[in-house]
């Protein structure tokens, strides 16, 4: 039996066509062609209780059910900048700096992923942002 379920980012909505034994992954197969980002590049979030939607796993094992709501964000590239200093005697450094992007608040414990776009509000709820 078909479902749809709103996923939503910023200020937009998407409406997906899905059924209950689809995985994440194919919704976010799905959601590739709409947000132009590869799939490992999106997180789905249950925005009621902040869990993250595991790709393996279908809908209904995650208890997703119609007209439900889920919180897309998106993982931004690391910044890779190089930077070479000439010395006095004519010798020259060159050092690589990586850089990633930190979320704040209690968002923290996914920093080393690189992921952005998440706020807990006061209620403890997810809301992404632009």
């Amino acid at each position: 039996m078909d479902m749809y379920i709103r996923v939503k980012r910023s200020k937009t909505t998407y409406f997906i066509r899905c059924k209950a034994s689809d995985k994440t992954i194919d919704i976010k197969q799905k959601l590739q062609e709409l947000v132009d980002q590869p799939t490992n590049n999106q997180r789905l979030i249950l925005p009621g209780n902040g869990e993250v939607l595991e790709d393996s796993k279908t809908l209904a094992d995650q208890k997703v059910e119609n007209d439900a709501v889920v919180a897309l964000t998106l993982r931004k590239g690391n910044m890779i900048m190089s930077l070479r200093r000439s010395t006095l005697f004519g010798l020259t450094i060159s050092t690589k700096l990586e850089m990633q992007r930190v979320p704040v608040g209690k968002a923290m414990a996914n920093s080393h992923y690189g992921w952005h776009d998440e706020i807990r509000n006061g209620s403890g709820n997810i809301s992404p942002n632009d």
